[in-house]
């Protein structure tokens, strides 16, 4: 159950009854997701790794949290579907791309786009949350 309201305006509001259909899949909550804890991080080289929160192998979509403890580098890779990225902490760019995302940065990535992502050596680790379709 959600946490008690206090004064909010709509602490008289009442949840909805019987919200969970009987077809529908249970949804997923996820608690401080971005940890620092290394056992959750799929490493990718010495300094990247990612933590999957979300997969579905029905439509081939994920999210996960990329981190990278200190100056890193993913691959040049390539994306046929939209990816949707919100930076948490550090820096990190596109050796393409004229832009370098920090903490509260939002990117949309287009379909057919291919790049090289970097992670900045900033004094705190690159967490980013990524959402690939």
């Amino acid at each position: 159950m959600a946490e008690a309201p206090k004064n909010e305006f709509w602490r008289d509001l009442k949840p909805i009854e019987n919200s969970q259909k009987p077809d529908a899949l249970p949804e997923v909550y996820l608690s401080k997701v971005a940890t620092d804890d290394d056992r959750y991080y799929v490493p990718f080289s010495d300094t990247v790794g990612s933590r999957p929160l979300w997969i579905n192998v029905k439509d081939n979509t994920w999210s996960d949290v990329l981190r990278a403890k200190e100056a890193g580098l993913v691959n040049r890779h390539y994306h046929p579907h939209e990816v949707f990225a919100y930076t948490i902490s550090g820096k990190w760019g596109y050796l393409e791309r004229p832009w370098t995302a920090t903490a509260g940065d939002f990117i949309y990535e287009a379909p057919g786009e291919g790049h090289t992502l970097v992670a900045y050596d900033s004094g705190e680790p690159m967490k980013t949350l990524f959402s690939v379709t």
